[in-house]
């Protein structure tokens, strides 16, 4: 009755319950309060056992260190969780076998101890989607050799975290003014669906890595460029959407970063020649520090 409950009132969002066992007739995530517990291998299982559910329903939590043998696993503190290398390791083994996206607590380390922090970092990597490009392919085709025409575009990713993005989020490819870096035309993808970007799956934790490696996904498309394009030099760039602003807000995983949250891939010529269609790589930002990114209601 409750299962049922939740299922009507929530069909659009996801619903997370504390205990594999509970409510098995019902699609839903987890939401474990005590991840990678040395009292709790039994939950770990649990969720284990549920399959492939991951692909579609989120797999998070906490990690608690008050209670039992918590400092067998997850260690002390998030501090220890994430510097001591059995926990840090015991940690993410957790991550990737359950293909977990998130947990509460463990964020709270010290971020000054450096020991820490790299190590918060490596967890960090784990977690959810890490979509890194490993190709781009991208050419103007025009037979009157001006600004109109097509421009025709392929990627290669590949998801190297543990779990998918849960959302139907656009991929956009834009061109931008090198002076300004501003937008002056952009197009999005009309087949890439990110939801099926999967990472690997079968984690082996002695070699420390998915038996079944995170495939690569070749997107491709086309797109008529707009006839009031100005021919010229372009940075081409590319990014995930939030639907509801149409604003980048998924970062991928790879060096090539503006501020704003667009990746420029490369210099592109419309109607005009390229000598070199690499960028300098002092030229990008660094996503970190980015507090640019927002959403439209």
């Amino acid at each position: 009755m409750l299962g049922n409950a939740f299922s009507a009132a929530f069909m659009h969002k996801q619903v997370l319950v504390r205990h594999p066992w509970e409510f098995v007739d019902f699609d839903f995530g987890i939401y474990w309060d005590s991840w990678a517990h040395a009292n709790q291998t039994n939950h770990a299982d649990g969720i284990f056992a549920l399959g492939d559910r991951w692909q579609t329903r989120i797999m998070g939590g906490e990690v608690a260190y008050d209670w039992g043998d918590s400092r067998v696993q997850p260690g002390d503190s998030p501090t220890d969780t994430v510097s001591d290398p059995v926990h840090r390791e015991h940690m993410i083994d957790t991550i990737r076998r359950l293909h977990g996206t998130q947990l509460r607590w463990v964020a709270d380390y010290d971020e000054t101890d450096a020991a820490a922090r790299a190590g918060g970092e490596q967890v960090q990597k784990a977690f959810g989607y890490r979509f890194v490009i490993d190709e781009v392919r991208y050419a103007h085709q025009s037979a009157g050799g001006d600004a109109t025409g097509s421009l025709v575009l392929s990627f290669a990713v590949r998801n190297t975290g543990s779990a998918p993005f849960y959302r139907d989020w656009p991929v956009e490819v834009s061109l931008l003014k090198p002076e300004t870096r501003e937008a002056v035309w952009s197009g999005r993808f009309a087949d890439v669906d990110i939801r099926t970007w999967l990472p690997g799956d079968g984690w082996d934790a002695q070699a420390r890595a998915y038996t079944s490696p995170a495939p690569t996904f070749l997107e491709t498309g086309t797109f008529a460029l707009s006839e009031d394009l100005a021919r010229g030099r372009y940075i081409l760039a590319l990014a995930i959407l939030d639907p509801a602003g149409m604003l980048p807000a998924v970062r991928f995983a790879i060096g090539n970063y503006y501020t704003g949250g667009r990746h420029p891939i490369g210099v592109i010529g419309i109607g005009a020649t390229v000598d070199e269609a690499e960028l300098p790589a002092d030229s990008f930002g660094d996503p970190r520090t980015d507090q640019t990114l927002h959403y439209i209601y």
